[in-house]
């Protein structure tokens, strides 16, 4: 009976219980884990910083990069999206998803690849004019997102998503009952450490696409009672 109640009474605050064996689990556990994007941020990240290379202007960058998010609903590819307001989005060709990575597709006769230093990387394309900005965006906890344009870097949009605004307090009342808190993201390891730093976060694992993390949580529930 007490049990039920229990997840009657999490339900009214919006926490859905899969069963009651699941519940009386939970009181053993030691760590939690949070994903980052919606759940400790706002999930509403804004382009607020672009930066150009190669003679390429603000305007077309944002044109080709809002053409290949515009089918997203992710919110990293809205907050491009809403950045391009205004401007003519051309279509795209040649489209794909490369998980974790990014996308790719020809804009206008133009090659293009959007998404983050992975993914440049891997097509072999130089970030090494980005290199000082993507230190700084990283130490401020901003998300940077990559242009590149015929194999040759164009842009790079710094976005940023807030805490929430209940994030920090409600992680300071489960640290004070004894948990170990944990971020798991796709972000690269220092934009997380310093979103870990201000939210009150005991270990980021960072880096992870969105296909692993489920083997990411049980590689971590491995190493120590979860």
């Amino acid at each position: 009976m007490s049990v039920t109640a229990g997840v009657g009474r999490a339900a009214e605050f919006g926490v859905l219980v899969r069963d009651a064996d699941a519940l009386q689990k939970a009181s053993t556990l030691t760590t939690l884990v949070f994903d980052k994007t919606g759940t400790l941020t706002e999930g509403q990240p804004k382009v607020t910083d672009t930066y150009t290379f190669g003679g390429i202007r603000e305007q077309q960058a944002l044109r080709f990069a809002a053409a290949l998010e515009k089918g997203s609903h992710h919110p990293l590819a809205q907050a491009i999206v809403e950045k391009a307001g205004g401007l003519d989005i051309p279509d795209v060709l040649n489209f794909r998803t490369l998980g974790g990575l990014g996308l790719r597709g020809d804009v206008d006769g133009t090659a293009l690849l959007l998404g983050n230093q992975a993914l440049m990387q891997e097509n072999g394309v130089d970030t090494v004019d980005a290199n000082t900005l993507l230190e700084s965006m990283a130490g401020e906890g901003a998300t940077p997102v990559l242009l590149a344009a015929n194999g040759q870097l164009a842009a790079l949009f710094a976005l940023r998503d807030p805490l929430r605004e209940d994030s920090v307090s409600a992680l300071q009342r489960l640290h004070q009952l004894g948990y170990q808190l944990v971020m798991l993201t796709g972000d690269n390891p220092r934009t997380a450490q310093a979103i870990a730093a201000q939210a009150g976060i005991d270990k980021v694992i960072a880096g992870v696409r969105p296909e692993g993390k489920a083997d990411a949580i049980k590689a971590f529930a491995g190493q120590r009672p979860a």
